[in-house]
C-alpha cells in the first residue's frame, strides 16, 4: 500500500529490466510506447539493462522523437534497481 500511495498523482512510469537484445522484443516495446504517448503524453519509459542493441534502441527512440519520455538507465543492481521497481507504475523484467 505504501508504494501505491507514493505513486498517487504521478505520471505513469513504465519500466523494462533486462538485456537489450533482439530476442527480448525491446524494439517492439519502444514502438508500442510511442503509440501510448499519443494517448498519455505524460507517460515515461525507463529502460534498465545493457546489451548489443543499446545504440540501435537509442537511435529508434530518437527516430520516433520520444527521447524526452524514454530514459536508458544502464545496468543497475541492489538499491538503485529496487528504487526503479518501487517508482514504476508497471514493470516487466526479461531474463538477463
Amino acid at each position: 500500500m505504501e508504494r501505491i500511495e507514493a505513486r498517487a498523482g504521478n505520471e505513469p512510469i513504465f519500466l523494462y529490466v533486462g538485456r537489450l537484445s533482439e530476442e527480448k522484443g525491446i524494439g517492439t516495446l519502444i514502438e508500442a510506447f510511442a503509440g501510448l504517448l499519443r494517448r498519455i503524453p505524460a507517460a515515461k519509459l525507463r529502460i534498465v539493462g545493457t546489451g548489443p542493441m543499446a545504440e540501435a534502441l537509442r537511435a529508434k527512440v530518437a527516430d520516433l522523437q520520444i527521447g524526452d519520455a524514454v530514459t536508458f538507465a544502464g545496468s543497475l543492481q541492489d538499491e538503485p534497481l529496487t528504487r526503479e521497481y518501487y517508482g514504476a507504475t508497471l514493470h516487466g523484467a526479461a531474463e538477463l
